[in-house]
């Protein structure tokens, strides 16, 4: 365990070759020196009471399941090749209680969740994903993903949420996803 008290997959790095697009992606993000063109990015409305010790235990069991989320970018041997790493849900996931969300706009509550998830990655430093959970009162949120699109296209990150509304179901509680959008 870590101080934070996730449980992280505890391994030496991997290190593999990159795909041609996963090539084509770390060349275009070095010429950019990163930025927000590579990135997928999704929200999805969830009504229902999302308990965040819960959440953390399932998307730890995704992140320790799937390799591409614990990975990063390095250089070796003037050769970008990607590492897989140990990575704690601490590290991928944050959250703000907004309270009552009849206080913001709709436009205010899509810009706190972008600027909470839509920020640059470094391929160098892992995770390349992001999630934020907004909650917007009882029994009402927006959570938000980002990742860099070097490890996850849009079909993958539905992947990731449904699996991710899997685990946390499996621990007790259902999660009830609304509405998803994507941008």
């Amino acid at each position: 365990m870590n101080t934070s008290g996730d449980r992280v997959h505890a391994q030496s790095p991997i290190h593999g070759a990159l795909s041609y697009q996963q090539q084509r992606l770390w060349f275009l993000d070095e010429l950019e020196h990163g930025g927000e063109t590579r990135l997928t990015a999704l929200a999805v409305r969830v009504r229902g009471k999302v308990v965040i010790d819960q959440f953390h235990t399932a998307l730890q069991e995704v992140l320790d399941f799937h390799p591409i989320l614990r990975s990063r970018f390095l250089v070796q041997e003037g050769n970008p090749e990607r590492e897989t790493v140990s990575v704690a849900a601490s590290q991928v996931f944050t959250s703000a209680d907004l309270g009552d969300a009849k206080k913001y706009s709709p436009e205010q509550i899509r810009d706190a969740l972008r600027g909470a998830i839509l920020k640059p990655f470094r391929l160098d430093q892992a995770p390349l994903l992001r999630i934020h959970l907004l909650l917007l009162g009882n029994d009402d949120a927006i959570l938000g993903f980002a990742a860099h699109s070097i490890i996850c296209d849009e079909r993958s990150l539905r992947i990731v949420l449904q699996e991710l509304v899997t685990a946390y179901d499996s621990v007790g509680i259902k999660m009830r996803p609304a509405s998803t959008a994507s941008g």
